[in-house]
This record gives C-alpha cells, structure tokens and sequence, in this order.
C-alpha cells in the first residue's frame, strides 16, 4: 500500500505557517504619546513662524509699521492688501482664510509693542499662537500682560482665556479710557480712588511709550535730512 503524504505535509505547511505568523501588533501608548507632542510642537513651530513673518511683513508695508495703525483698523494700503488678500485666495485655494492675515498683522502689532516694553513673556512656549489670536482682540496693554501670566503661571486654557477675553472685551467697551474716549466726570467720580489710580498708571505707560515712539521718528527725521542733504550736495556736483 502506497503512503500518502499529502496530507501529512499540509498539515505540516499549516504549523509552519502558524509558527511563522507574526504575534497580534500591541499599540504601544507611550510612542504614540511622545510622537504626538513632537509633531504638535512642530506644526506650532511653523503656525508660529509663519503668522509672526507674515503679520511683520503687512505691518511694514500695509500699514506703515506702525500698530495703531493695526488697532484702528486704518491700514494705510487699504486698496492694496484687499487686494492681496484676494489674489491670494482666488490663486491657491489652499491659502488661509481671510481673518488669518488680520490675525497674523494684529499678532505682529502686539509683538512689536512687547518689544518696545521689553516684556518677553509674550514669548513664552505656553502663550500658543491660539492664545495670541485671543489677546490680539484686546486694546489695553497691561490687560494682556495680567492674562499672558495667567496662561504662564496657571496653564491657562484657549477655552479659559477665551471666556477671559470676552469679559475685559466688555469692560474695555462699558469703560474706555483711550487718547479719544474718556467717561464723564460724573462717571469717573464714581469710580473707586484705588480704581482711577490704575487708570493713570496705564496713562501713564502709555505716555511713556509715545514719547519713546517720538524720540525714535525724530532721530529717524533727523537721519533723513541727513541723507537729503547729502544727495542735494551730490546733485550740485554733477556736471
């Protein structure tokens, strides 16, 4: 009788096969956990990069480099970045929207004015560009200090700060003091001592940063003639 080994070798082809078979994959947390914070921490590295670079570039030539100019809402190329905007748009359907450049602008009027304070905590790691976005909603300088330390020093939230924001929104509207608005004097005498004190402090900040804005485009008035001067001096050189 002649032995069959066919079914002896499947059978052997079959254990082979389940020796060979790779285990069940494990997911394995930790990696994706460190994976994720390095590839958000890149994308906010770039979100980061690209509103700061852009909002400088339009702050210099839309608006005259000039962050009043950003918070009056006066751009002095107003025909001109609309039209940007568009091109831009209708190019490349990719582009960001179109509250993301006025974002980006306001956020580059926000980091010059830190500068100027020398105050770096607008850098900080924790103050997300999302955050940025919020503050840039704001008028008042030393409210978005006290809030940009809050996100430091509490890991306040978007979500939170958005809550925070809408509420000095309210009051900044109820009670401007700015160079144009300023409440009656009846109003103003109802307002706690304590209360007009911080008013002139932040007045008085705000003078200061004025006044060294002043000295800055008189030093640049000053290099201008300068320059004029010498070109003119050319000028009556050449024959």
């Amino acid at each position: 009788m002649v032995k069959d080994d066919t079914n002896e070798k499947e059978q052997a082809d079959t254990e082979n096969k389940t020796v060979d078979k790779p285990p069940p994959s494990v997911v394995d947390h930790d990696l994706v956990e460190k994976a994720y914070l390095k590839i958000e921490e890149i994308v906010q590295k770039h979100i980061v990069s690209a509103l700061e670079e852009v909002g400088m570039y339009l702050l210099k030539h839309f608006y005259d480099n000039d962050p009043e100019n950003v918070r009056k809402n006066k751009p002095t190329q107003k025909e001109s970045l609309l039209e940007l905007i568009n091109k831009i748009k209708n190019e490349n359907e990719a582009s960001p929207s179109k509250s993301w450049f006025y974002d980006s602008v306001k956020i580059a009027a926000d980091k010059t004015e830190f500068e100027k304070l020398e105050y770096d905590q607008y850098n900080h790691e924790k103050v997300t560009p999302s955050h940025k976005v919020l503050l840039s909603r704001l008028r008042d300088i030393e409210t978005k200090k006290t809030l940009i330390e809050k996100i430091i020093n509490e890991n306040m939230s978007v979500r939170d700060l958005k809550q925070e924001v809408e509420l000095a929104s309210q009051t900044e509207k109820q009670d401007r003091f700015d160079i144009y608005h300023l409440p009656s004097a009846k109003m103003l005498q109802d307002k706690s001592k304590k209360y007009l004190e911080k008013k002139i402090e932040v007045i008085e900040k705000r003078i200061e940063t004025r006044s060294n804005r002043l000295s800055e485009l008189e030093k640049e008035i000053k290099q201008y003639e300068k320059n004029k001067k010498t070109i003119q001096s050319a000028i009556q050189k050449i024959k």
